[in-house]
């Protein structure tokens, strides 16, 4: 900011020397003087009008930036204006003033023998033309530099919101794998009570399951193709604990475009198992499919008995990772004889 004001300020001020001595040469007022010595002459009037403009714009900037502060446009439009154009032009006017007496029209003026119209003709068209000149570059520097600066905040601060998002995401993530594997062991557990056959081959299946886990584990969002390939292999799983007793079917095109978090059917069958009782007389029976942009999970109702323990993992946690997507709402539905939960896809 710093460096691009002061070569601003350089700029307006070769440009304003520059004009002042084609005006001088256009009306043949321009003394006559040798290449060096008129390259002496722009060199001194340029000294003195950039440190006269480094001055006033340097101290306009920071009357700009308390009112800024304590005046945002948006709350103090026509009392930030009437400051903001009084201030900067009584600063502008207070420097230019000594300036022009003392510097140029009393000293350099004389130096190089360069035309004069008087102290006062001179005094007054200085303070006219640094008057608008300085209305010129508060504007240009409100429209350029703020609206740059508040460009930039705004983005550091979507950066750090969305660092904010993803940390949350990552979060709500790694609660999905210790809530897997406890429930997967609390199965195995009572599996070994009942047919140590069964747990033999329970483990051996949930190890080769847990592989895919982890592989899974490090992306925010996995193909409808690859999440079906696992949701498959989980339950292959939990088909050596419940056998024909389960029951899911899939109506879909496993190979269809579109994304969703990994371990979302998963959570959602779990979630299944966790509230209805599987059985001989009360099978479970799980229906994938897609519809309007989602994929929905059907499944009917054996409520248990007694409810097991819950972590209070797997909605909640899914409902919040698509909430940090922002994307589209997960969609629950209870009926009388069914439980419906509705996913968007990505």
């Amino acid at each position: 900011m710093k460096k691009k004001l002061i070569l601003s300020i350089l700029m307006i001020s070769m440009a304003l020397e520059a004009e002042y001595f084609v005006e001088l040469w256009i009306y043949d007022e321009l003394p006559q003087l040798s290449i060096s010595y008129a390259v002496i002459a722009y060199l001194a009037f340029l000294a003195q009008t950039f440190v006269q403009l480094l001055l006033i714009f340097s101290i306009n900037v920071y009357i700009v930036s308390i009112l800024e502060e304590k005046y945002p446009w948006g709350e103090y439009f026509i009392l930030r204006s009437v400051f903001e154009f009084t201030l900067t032009t009584i600063v502008a006017i207070a420097i230019t003033a000594p300036v022009v007496l003392y510097i140029d029209h009393g000293f350099l003026t004389p130096l190089f023998q360069f035309p004069s119209d008087g102290r006062v003709i001179t005094l007054y068209y200085n303070l006219l033309y640094i008057s608008v000149i300085n209305a010129l570059f508060i504007v240009t520097y409100e429209v350029v530099f703020l609206f740059g600066e508040r460009n930039r905040i705004k983005l550091a601060w979507e950066q750090s919101k969305n660092k904010a998002i993803i940390a949350q995401f990552e979060s709500l993530k790694n609660q999905v794998n210790p809530h897997f594997l406890l429930n997967s062991m609390h199965t195995m557990l009572n599996l070994i009570q009942e047919d140590q056959s069964k747990a033999k081959k329970f483990c051996e299946e949930f190890i080769n399951l847990y592989r895919n886990v982890l592989t899974l584990d490090s992306e925010t969002v996995i193909s409808i193709h690859e999440e079906m390939s696992f949701t498959k292999s989980y339950i292959s799983l939990y088909k050596i604990q419940f056998g024909n007793y389960l029951d899911v079917e899939v109506e879909m095109d496993e190979n269809m475009d579109g994304c969703i978090p990994p371990f979302s059917l998963q959570l959602l069958i779990e979630n299944a198992f966790k509230h209805n009782e599987i059985s001989r007389e009360k099978p479970l029976k799980v229906k994938i499919s897609e519809s309007d942009g989602y994929l929905q999970v059907v499944n009917n109702l054996n409520p248990k008995t007694i409810q097991s323990s819950s972590t209070k993992v797997g909605l909640s946690n899914l409902k919040e990772r698509y909430r940090l997507l922002g994307t589209k709402e997960v969609i629950i539905e209870s009926g009388e004889n069914h439980f419906i939960v509705s996913i968007p896809i990505l």
